[in-house]
Order: C-alpha cells, then sequence, then structure tokens
C-alpha cells in the first residue's frame, strides 16, 4: 500500500521568544510559495534537490502564522527565518500521511504522478 504526503501539513513552531504553536497550512501557503519561489527562481517543489527542505517547512509556516495573526505582517520572511523562528518541524498530530486506497480522489498532493502538472493542458 502506497502512503502520499498531503500537501498542506499542520507545522509545529518554536519561537526564540519560547512560544511554541501548531498551525495547519493551508493551500493559500502553498500557492503563496509557488509565487514567491517562481519570482526569485527558488525551485517550487519541496522535495527539490536544489532546495533546503528547512526552507520551504519556515515559509510556509510564517505565511500560516501571518494568515493566523500569530506573528505581525511586518515580520517579513527572513526576519522570521533568521530571528524570530528557532524550529518548524512536522505536528506531532500531523496525521495528513493517508493510504493510496483510502485518500479523497479530489485532494491535489505535490507529485501526484495520476494529475497533469500546472499549467499542463
Amino acid at each position: 500500500m502506497t502512503s502520499y504526503r498531503i500537501s498542506a501539513p499542520k507545522v509545529h513552531v518554536m519561537l526564540f521568544d519560547g512560544s511554541e504553536y501548531d498551525v495547519q497550512t493551508t493551500n493559500a501557503e502553498l500557492n503563496r510559495w509557488e509565487d514567491t519561489a517562481a519570482k526569485h527562481k527558488w525551485p517550487i517543489s519541496p522535495t527539490d534537490p536544489g532546495l533546503p527542505p528547512a526552507t520551504w517547512y519556515t515559509f510556509i509556516a510564517w505565511a500560516a502564522m501571518r494568515r493566523e495573526q500569530l506573528v505581525g505582517s511586518d515580520v517579513t520572511f527572513d526576519r522570521f527565518r533568521f530571528e524570530v523562528c528557532k524550529d518548524v518541524q512536522a505536528a506531532a498530530d500531523d496525521d495528513s500521511t493517508v493510504d493510496a486506497e483510502d485518500r479523497d480522489p479530489g485532494v491535489m498532493l505535490y507529485g501526484d504522478p495520476t494529475r497533469p502538472a500546472r499549467g499542463a493542458g
């Protein structure tokens, strides 16, 4: 049985001030990542070998925390990753691994070979 990662994980964020948050990322954060990555010519896929995994995780955590107003809108990504955020990891209760036979066919997955790539006819 094959398992897939749902593309919008729940993340556990630890800040340098000692506070910790579990934040559910959404499609909005994934789209913000894609737009920002394209603009800066970064690899878009979080599994691309040219992209440090911490960059993707930190970016979607930052974007979700801004959406949830857990950090101010004045906190830039660079400030967040270098001065505010101590660590980001999958949340302990993140159940975003699903078996292929049990998954909702309407859920878009990164790297799902059964679906056309974005912009493909």
